[in-house]
């Protein structure tokens, strides 16, 4: 299961508790029960942490199953990963339209491409961001994407300048 955790005091629990229909006092209560499981944060790093879970305890009868634990994806599908192509498209075109520019003889056609070059990764991270934003599939490729749109853009930064 895919979820939030959050650190909250004994007030706040109860709120929740409240919510979920759970009386004071009481673990159960409407359609759910508060029980004590292990979680496991994204950015822990393989620490786990001891967290109270509500689960449900109505009734099934017509329920979807969502394979993959995040209601998320059964409330607002994944969308197809059309920004994060733009971002992948725009990282591999930055470093060939500086290539592209070293290799010139023009100097309006090497400003040209520097711009190419400069400008590509500006769009590639934009698109990146609101790819994930849009919740697009492909969302590994757009977390490995961040970490070469640093080493792209300051590579294609430094040849640029280099270049004039």
């Amino acid at each position: 299961m895919i979820g939030d955790i959050y650190e909250v005091d004994e007030d706040r629990l109860r709120l929740l508790d409240e919510y979920h229909g759970i009386p004071p006092g009481s673990l159960t209560g409407g359609h759910f029960r508060r029980v004590q499981g292990l979680a496991f944060p994204f950015s822990g790093a393989g620490r786990e942490v001891d967290a109270w879970i509500w689960e449900w305890t109505g009734p099934t009868e017509g329920a979807v199953a969502i394979p993959s634990g995040d209601w998320m994806d059964a409330e607002q599908p994944r969308k197809p990963p059309t920004l994060t192509k733009l971002a992948a498209g725009c990282l591999v075109a930055a470093p060939l339209c500086i290539a592209l520019a070293l290799q010139s003889r023009s100097r309006d056609f090497v400003t040209a491409l520097a711009i190419c070059g400069l400008t590509a990764p500006c769009i590639a991270a934009f698109a990146n961001y609101f790819g994930g934003r849009r919740r697009e599939r492909w969302r590994p490729l757009r977390i490995l994407m961040w970490y070469l749109l640093g080493g792209v853009g300051l590579l294609a930064m430094m040849v640029a300048l280099s270049a004039f």
